[in-house]
């Protein structure tokens, strides 16, 4: 137990454990504030229970103890949530500071690749702890490749430069690559692993377009401007230059006949035919061979540096 006298000169008594609580706050000079009262810290003493002389004030314990409520409240809104708190402090703590655990993701964005090449990519993830005090096995794995571990990190920014080609000559070589980061965490004594989003690098066979002699499917490919695009893409501007040559436009995905939109908005289509194509490249990276939809105007024009519009239904 511990004595100590009020600034009113009254012999108070204490729990041995009051220092070490928050309900005291000691100031510099002759005193101590314990629940927002004054005392005189020159007469502090320590008497056991039995030694407890007459006259003492027990002073009761309070139940508006000290609450840090100067910090940004955490939760959004007003959400219904039971925090499970028997306390008020516990109440407050639980409701308006919870535990904000662990975030991960890439950083960076998904990206698309001409089909058949080969490409360097830096997969980067970052960690932001928030709460959380406990995270280990950092890694990341190759989704499309059955999970397949591809690295390990060992701090909250951690990144690893990987060659991914797009086709399909082997497991590792794919038109769509999915990878993911992931790590264990404490999660304020519940153990969980977190996860990022995919970052997907997907490979499409490329649009071609331009002006130029009549081509086949052994030289369209080196003959005419690459587009790499997604295949949902509806809408094309083709910028055009050339003297008394045909007009090309060749799509890997779409059958339907495009509108053809000359440089001033006037429809043009009719001046435009289509074949199937098998067209072939000449190099290592990419090499396939594919069937095109090929749309070619039926006559040589000229166009000076004018951008026409290729728009799909």
């Amino acid at each position: 137990m511990i004595l100590i006298t009020s600034v009113n000169e009254v012999e108070c008594s204490f729990p041995d454990y009051i220092f070490s609580s928050q309900r005291v706050r000691f100031v510099e000079g002759e005193y101590v504030i314990i629940d927002n009262e004054a005392y005189i810290a020159s007469s502090i003493r320590k008497v056991s229970d039995l030694d407890k002389p007459g006259g003492i004030v027990e002073v009761p314990l309070i139940t508006d103890l000290p609450f840090d409520g100067n910090r940004t409240v955490k939760r959004a809104g007003i959400p219904q949530i039971n925090p499970a708190a028997i306390s008020v402090k516990g109440f407050l703590e639980k409701y308006f500071y919870p535990f904000v655990p662990a975030e991960i993701s890439f950083a960076g964005n998904d990206a698309i690749f001409e089909y058949g090449t080969s490409q360097n990519v830096t997969l980067r993830a970052v960690i932001n702890a928030n709460d959380e005090t406990e995270i280990a096995n950092r890694r990341i794995i190759h989704v499309t490749n059955a999970d397949s571990l591809v690295y390990l990190g060992t701090t909250n920014d951690f990144s690893t430069q990987i060659t991914i080609q797009g086709d399909e000559t082997a497991p590792l070589h794919n038109k769509k690559q999915v990878f993911k980061a992931l790590a264990d965490v404490g999660g304020n004594g519940s153990p969980a692993s977190i996860a990022s989003a995919m970052r997907t690098y997907n490979f499409y066979y490329p649009v071609l377009y331009g002006m130029g002699p009549l081509l086949s499917g052994a030289t369209i490919y080196n003959g005419l401007t690459k587009l790499v695009v997604a295949e949902s893409i509806r809408q094309f501007a083709i910028p055009l230059n050339g003297e008394n040559q045909y007009i090309w436009f060749a799509s890997p995905f779409n059958n339907v006949k495009p509108v053809f939109r000359d440089n001033n908005g006037f429809d043009v289509s009719d001046s435009f035919s289509m074949q199937n194509m098998m067209v072939t490249t000449s190099k290592k990276y990419p090499l396939w061979t594919f069937g095109y939809f090929v749309w070619r105007s039926i006559a040589p024009t000229s166009v000076a540096n004018k951008t026409f519009s290729v728009i799909y239904p």
